[in-house]
């Protein structure tokens, strides 16, 4: 009887489907109720068998040492799927879902970067000819650096933005409708970051990848924008400081060799000057690792072409965390 038993629980597609009800549940425990199951059959049965022949007694041995394995490898990869917790991460009003593979973005984070940061916007990179989601965008801004925001986004400055300015139009309509045209939301973010204020984008990967992949996606998305072209047809000194920026960034990106697993973080953080500052942290399956400084970008053309992929014209790099931003822009007045 156990005989068949094991060799029901051998066979790969039966044991697979067992362990997807299983999973599927979603019961704490559920694993430890099934082993314990499995071993009170081992038992009961072994009783019950008149006599054992020395072959019999070698099948039961290997079946039971192959159950154990099993049922090992069962409990790891539950573990592996269940194990997600961070410290800047939170749920109810403290934190937003973006994807259910991955931790809530946090509304505020301060850890590990310089100052404490508010979520303006977020949504998903997707490679659509793949049909793959790579990773969850969460944009943020610095408090410190709100008040400055308004002061530069005054109704003077607004009015600048048109030929004729709409006087019907509130502060707060004009800056939305600002921030929803391709050509003016570039000069609004760009008057942004020239001015001093501070954003952090937060890269969480959905998919097992590594830094070299999220070095590749920067330097693309850079080199694919408008503002890099314009830039480097002028062959002059500002396309010769982006290309060194460029490299810079790939050198910074290149100190570390890590694995970036599902639900690992990169931080690209403004710091003063319009620096970046590069802080990985990645998640093994298990915990996550002490964050690392990867190292600092000088050039600020870097910082600027990259966060205007992120923030504005006619084709961001995720249209949903542009949108989601100029919301949170306009809500501020």
């Amino acid at each position: 009887m156990f005989n068949s038993f094991a060799r029901g629980l051998l066979n790969p597609a039966r044991f697979v489907g067992t362990v997807g009800t299983v999973g599927t549940a979603g019961t704490t425990g559920t694993v430890g109720t099934l082993s314990r199951a499995l071993a009170s059959r081992f038992l009961s049965t072994s009783r019950t068998t008149p006599k054992y022949s020395s072959s019999n007694r070698l099948k039961n041995s290997l079946y039971a040492a192959s159950l154990s394995v099993l049922l090992g490898y069962t409990t790891y990869k539950w573990t592996d799927l269940s194990i997600k917790n961070d410290s800047d991460t939170s749920t109810g009003n403290d934190s937003v879902s973006v994807d259910s593979s991955i931790d809530p973005l946090p509304l505020t984070i301060d850890d590990p970067l310089t100052t404490e940061f508010q979520l303006l916007g977020y949504g998903v990179r997707n490679v659509t000819f793949l049909h793959m989601k790579v990773y969850a965008l969460g944009l943020y801004i610095a408090k410190d650096d709100l008040s400055l925001v308004k002061r530069i986004l005054s109704s003077k400055f607004l009015e600048s933005l048109y030929e004729k300015p709409n006087p019907e139009l509130s502060q707060k309509e004009a800056l939305k409708v600002a921030l929803d045209d391709d050509k003016m939301s570039e000069v609004l973010v760009e008057n942004l970051l020239n001015s001093g204020v501070r954003f952090t984008a937060r890269i969480c990967a959905l998919r097992n990848t590594d830094l070299s992949h999220l070095r590749d996606g920067f330097i693309r998305t850079i080199k694919n924008s408008e503002k890099y072209k314009q830039i480097m047809k002028q062959d002059d000194d500002e396309s010769l400081r982006l290309s060194d920026g460029l490299d810079s960034l790939r050198a910074v990106m290149n100190s570390h060799h890590m694995k970036a697993y599902q639900n690992s973080r990169v931080f690209m953080e403004i710091i003063q000057d319009g620096k970046i500052r590069v802080t990985a942290r990645v998640y093994d399956r298990y915990h996550f690792r002490d964050p690392v400084l990867l190292g600092i970008v000088d050039e600020p053309l870097v910082s600027k072409l990259l966060f205007l992929c992120y923030l504005s014209g006619p084709k961001p790099l995720v249209r949903d965390v542009r949108d989601s931003s100029a919301e949170s822009l306009v809500s501020m007045f």
